[in-house]
Parts: structure tokens; C-alpha cells; sequence
């Protein structure tokens, strides 16, 4: 749900930022739009035309901006969602249960729900392992006696959104642990006395 949040303040940036690079790259255009658009025949006297001196503020600048960045931001989005359904997929081959509080999917699934992977006692390849962070709003993990080796332990560092997660009967050792503990805010679950 923090990601929710986070969307109006992303709209904003890319508004500022919009309107801060048409400001600055409209004023330098100005004379050159201007000497493009003069054409002139040859033997013909080209005449100077001024613009008016109440002219309007021209907004195409800020409206060309502004669509390249809302642009960018929906695609940047949409690729978000396709590799965390890619991702999710995998996980399911793998004999993972994905499960949602409220039973939402796709896309509804990638703005409004909190995801969680219960993969207990099973065999996840290494593969599966390092794509769980990319599924978006990744809150809760199951890997009890799922065999996880050390290396692998090291990808679930990157799941940004995880505020829980079961590593219980995977046999790591109790430096391993408190290195993962020192690099993740997710609240942990091990059979190892730490």
C-alpha cells in the first residue's frame, strides 16, 4: 500500500521536472524556431516579423515536456508490472503458493495488494530465488526447509517492501543470519539461536 502513496508524489516530480526542462530549453529555442521559419526566395526581400507584443505565453513547450515524462513514467510502470508477473509466474512453477489478502490479480494486484509467497519445503530453483525481487509489494515470504544455500540468502536483500520472512530448517549458520538480519528491516523467523 506504500506504493499507492508513492505514485502521487512520483506525478509531481515528473510534473516539476517537466516543467523545469521546457522552461530552460524554450527560451534558448526561441530564436532558432524563428530563423527556421523565415523562408527566403531568392530576389525576394524577406520581411522581419515581429511578434506581437501582447503575445501569449506559449504552453506547447511545458505540454511537450510533460507528455515525454508522463510518458516515460506510465512505461516505466508498465515494465515494473510485466516483470512482476513474470516473476510471480515463475514462482508458481516453481510450487509456490502467491496469495493476496483480498484475492486481487494483475494489475490491481500490482497497485493495491500486499503479496505473499509461501515456498515451505520446496524445491525453489536459484533462478526463482533471485526474481522474487521483482515482484512488486513483496510483503511476507515463506522458505522454511526449502534448502536455501548462503548465495542465495544474498538476493533476498533486495526485497524492498518484505516485512517478513521465514528461514526456519534451511541449516544457516548464525553469522549468516545476522549478516542477512544487519542488511534487511523484515522481521525474521529461524530455528537458529541468535
Amino acid at each position: 500500500m506504500k506504493f499507492l502513496i508513492s505514485i502521487p508524489c512520483q506525478l509531481i516530480v515528473v510534473i516539476l521536472i517537466a516543467m523545469s526542462v521546457s522552461s530552460v530549453v524554450a527560451e534558448p529555442l526561441q530564436p532558432l524556431a524563428a530563423a527556421l521559419s523565415i523562408s527566403n526566395s531568392a530576389g525576394q526581400e524577406t520581411a522581419i516579423v515581429e511578434p506581437p507584443i501582447a503575445a501569449g505565453f506559449d504552453y506547447r513547450p511545458i505540454l511537450v515536456a510533460l507528455s515525454v515524462a508522463l510518458g516515460t513514467f506510465f512505461l516505466w510502470h508498465a515494465n515494473r508490472y510485466y516483470r512482476s508477473e513474470a516473476a510471480i509466474k515463475l514462482a508458481k512453477r516453481s510450487g509456490a503458493r502467491v496469495s493476496t489478502s483480498d484475492g486481487l490479480t494483475g494489475v490491481m494486484r500490482y497497485l493495491f495488494s500486499d503479496v505473499t509467497i509461501n515456498c515451505a519445503e520446496k524445491n525453489v530453483s536459484a533462478k526463482a530465488l533471485y526474481n522474487l525481487q521483482q515482484i512488486h509489494n513483496l510483503t511476507s515470504l515463506n522458505l522454511a526447509h526449502c534448502g536455501l544455500s548462503e548465495k542465495s540468502l544474498k538476493t533476498l536483500v533486495h526485497c524492498r517492501f518484505l516485512k517478513e520472512i521465514d528461514l526456519s530448517g534451511n541449516g544457516f549458520s548464525r553469522d549468516t543470519l545476522l549478516r542477512f538480519r544487519s542488511k534487511t528491516t523484515a522481521t525474521m523467523h529461524h530455528n537458529s539461536a541468535i
